[in-house]
């Protein structure tokens, strides 16, 4: 019975060993990962102040100016196509007024030549009439 009470002895010391091997190495592992975890902080942190990570800042920053600018560039070119569009058909518009206009004149200026034409004409008729000339034959005297 002695040899099974030393048996259960070594084996309870061996078991509470084990245990303080294992609560140790468990203790060691999360003073090395909050060491790590520290590191990480760290890292991150000269990261964050670091050239690169400012440059990148700074690359972003331009990228997003240079999209904005992008997307206003074809916002006014689509509106300057519009006015250039409503230019066009306006331009359109008064030179057809123009042609009409000079209809209108070219027919007025035709109708005043008929009329003074005509009116010549009546004159001469009137002058010759005057002279003793009717009808192209000469007035006996």
């Amino acid at each position: 019975a002695s040899a099974t009470a030393v048996a259960v002895v070594v084996a309870a010391a061996l078991q509470r060993r084990h245990e303080r091997a294992i609560g140790e190495q468990v203790d060691e592992l999360f003073a090395r990962l909050s060491k790590l975890d520290e590191r990480l902080e760290c890292a991150i942190t000269q990261l964050e102040a670091s050239p690169l990570a400012t440059m990148r800042e700074q690359l972003e920053m331009v990228k997003t100016t240079l999209e904005e600018k992008v997307q206003t560039a074809l916002e006014v070119s689509h509106q300057n196509y519009r006015v250039a569009q409503l230019e066009r058909k306006l331009l359109e518009s008064e030179l057809s007024m123009l042609k009409e206009e000079l209809g209108n004149v070219s027919a007025l200026a035709k109708s005043m030549a008929e009329f003074v034409l005509s009116r010549d004409d009546a004159h001469a008729v009137s002058e010759e009439n005057d002279d003793g000339i009717q009808n192209g034959i000469p007035a006996a005297s």
